[in-house]
């Protein structure tokens, strides 16, 4: 692919969570500031919402990355579970295995379980992923799960990872009870216009781009214009783009390939509507 014509040591525009091509924008600094903070406390709910594509996933994967030893952790993807399948899911994430649909002995299997990792000095951690799908009552069961503890000290952290629907949920007033048991809390915004062009650059870098192709300054800023700083989307125009200049023979990516990218994209209806209907006339 277009990897090997342009001499690259690998995709930097796959869209998959990469911990290796993490761009430490301002906003992920904030979040994992934020999310480092509540592990030191190990305690209660970490709440990190954004809209889909703003990278949750890969701060999410940028975290697990680094966490130490000591801390013991499972990643669920939510889905309309009730809460006795949760539970069940969580349960056999953690190794475990017990009878599905008795919550009274899954509660107890988990509550034993936990004491043995924090006899053996671990923290536990819940990371559940695409939050937002979770109903009130599977919330309400997950908020019980945070007041299992051992004397003082609580036995299970819970990182609720989704997108803006879900920090709606939490904040409402019957959520209050879970609201009060956040630690942190964190809303990833979009990449800045001048972030944008950074985060291109700094995946190439981590990929070993030696300038080949080169990209003339234009095409930063309309990909910023079409994107909307969303990285997900950028990494699509982008990936799009060098296949283009593969496939073309290109060494210089200028404003011409990406408008032929970008109706394409645009017929194959990969690209927001939102975005089509501001910027399909800027080109």
């Amino acid at each position: 692919m277009y990897e090997e014509h342009y001499e690259l040591g690998a995709d930097p525009f796959r869209l998959t969570p990469d911990a290796n091509l993490c761009f430490l924008h301002t906003g992920f600094q904030k979040a994992r500031t934020s999310m480092n903070y509540a592990l030191m406390r190990q305690e209660g709910f970490v709440l990190i919402t954004g809209q889909p594509g703003t990278g949750k996933s890969t701060l999410i994967c940028d975290l697990t990355a680094h966490l130490p030893k000591n801390i013991t952790f499972i990643q669920i993807t939510s889905s309309q579970l009730i809460p006795e399948d949760l539970l069940h899911l969580i349960c056999l994430n953690f190794g475990l295995n017990p009878t599905a649909g008795h919550t009274v002995k899954l509660l107890h299997s988990l509550h034993h379980y936990l004491i043995t990792q924090e006899q053996a000095g671990k923290h536990t951690l819940l990371i559940i992923d695409e939050a937002q799908n979770l109903s009130e009552k599977a919330l309400e069961e997950l908020r019980l799960l945070t007041t299992l503890q051992k004397g003082n000290k609580p036995l299970l952290q819970i990182f609720l990872i989704g997108q803006d629907k879900l920090r709606t949920t939490i904040t409402a007033p019957n959520q209050i009870q879970l609201k009060q048991r956040i630690t942190a809390s964190y809303h990833l915004q979009p990449l800045s216009e001048k972030d944008t062009r950074e985060y291109i650059l700094y995946r190439l870098t981590q990929c070993n781009w030696n300038n080949n192709p080169t990209i003339d300054n234009k095409v930063f800023y309309y990909i910023y214009r079409f994107s909307h700083g969303i990285p997900r989307i950028i990494n699509l125009i982008c990936s799009r783009m060098f296949l283009h200049g593969w496939l073309t023979k290109r060494h210089n990516l200028a404003i011409q390939d990406l408008h032929t990218i970008i109706h394409e994209l645009i017929q194959e209806q990969l690209l927001p509507i939102h975005r089509v209907a501001t910027n399909a006339r800027a080109l």
